[in-house]
């Protein structure tokens, strides 16, 4: 029926159909082990990447500087200087101060080994020259040769994985206008979004900004801007402006909203007076699911406030000392301060961290 050749071409036609299978399922196998070690390296990135920068939302290298009721939630610190002031009226819930000491030190340390991991990622693409407002990105590294600005909104899209992390490598300044915004959504974290930033960053006024900020220089919060991560400068200052600032979702993301105890065996902050960024609500925590509790907003009830001895209320702020009370005191929130959870910034327990 068929000539010799038209035999011959059928008779390797098996060993054809055999071969290219052996290339697809190969190809497929790459994609899914690439897929695997992407998600692997942005486990790995969240949770080990700050080291002992993680407890502070707020770190500077030259000072710490406030105008106006701030709040933090984290511990806040500055080193090499010693330079921390208007601390009162600004309030530190969740965390201590810590001026030129051991922790302060070891965590520019930190933060200077996660700047440099953080530079060193590779490129997903470059937005060079573009605005981040009106943009929307999924996971990945996103470079600017020289500044980056935010105008508008900017939101990140995680994809439905809560490891997602969003580096953005910054050459030089990292400027947002007024009431610029990043948004997170599905299953995204704030605390896994990462702003390398070249020299400085200028948060503008009632921006709402989300991630660490990590800047070789200083960093600037304007008027009523807010951020859930961290201020970490690392030769200058961080400066702020009746802000709020706070490490919340970071340890929502790893405890579930639970709070981890600290070493000394203190009990977690609770949401008493927390506001949710979304929709101002109070007290009990993110009721609408959106990761995005901050302390807030600057002169609204919390659950600490500083007595007019220097002392603090038993929900845990640090006062311009870096002390907190012990007395075992109720806060108008219900939590209760331990007596051997007490701790200043030189205490041989250790700052508190949530």
């Amino acid at each position: 029926m068929f000539d010799s050749t038209t035999r011959s071409i059928l008779a390797r036609f098996p060993l054809v159909l055999l071969a290219f299978s052996s290339v697809i399922l190969q190809f497929a196998g790459c994609r899914t082990e690439s897929a695997r070690s992407t998600r692997s390296t942005s486990a790995a990135i969240s949770q080990t990447i700050l080291g002992t920068a993680q407890q502070f939302a707020v770190l500077g290298g030259s000072a710490v500087s406030n105008t106006g009721p701030s709040v933090v939630d984290g511990s806040v610190g500055v080193a090499p200087s010693l330079a921390i002031v208007g601390f009162p009226p600004a309030t530190v819930v969740g965390g201590a101060i810590h001026s030129g000491d051991a922790v302060a030190f070891d965590a520019q340390a930190d933060a200077t080994t996660a700047y440099d991991a953080l530079a060193s990622q590779s490129l997903t693409q470059d937005l060079t020259g573009q605005d981040l407002g009106g943009m929307t990105l999924v996971a990945g590294t996103y470079r600017f040769s020289s500044s980056a600005q935010l105008t508008g909104a900017l939101t990140l899209d995680a994809q439905g994985d809560p490891d997602a992390v969003f580096v953005f490598q910054i050459g030089s300044t990292l400027t947002t206008a007024s009431n610029a915004s990043v948004t997170i959504v599905n299953a995204g974290v704030d605390c896994n979004v990462y702003w390398q930033i070249g020299s400085s960053a200028t948060v503008g006024t009632t921006t709402t900004l989300k991630g660490n900020l990590i800047a070789l220089t200083s960093i600037t919060l304007q008027t009523g801007a807010s951020l859930s991560g961290r201020a970490l400068a690392r030769n200058g200052a961080v400066s702020m402006d009746t802000n709020a600032i706070s490490t919340r979702a970071c340890a929502d993301a790893t405890d579930s909203g639970a709070g981890t105890p600290s070493a000394d065996g203190a009990p977690p902050a609770t949401d008493a007076g927390r506001v949710d960024a979304a929709d101002g609500s109070t007290g009990g925590g993110d009721d609408d699911g959106d990761d995005d509790d901050v302390i807030g907003p600057p002169g609204s009830s919390t659950s600490s406030s500083t007595s007019s001895s220097g002392s603090t209320s038993s929900g845990g702020s640090t006062s311009s000392s870096g002390s907190t009370s012990s007395g075992g005191s109720t806060s108008s929130g219900g939590s209760t301060s331990s007596s051997s959870g007490s701790a200043s910034s030189s205490s041989s327990g250790g700052p508190k961290t949530w």
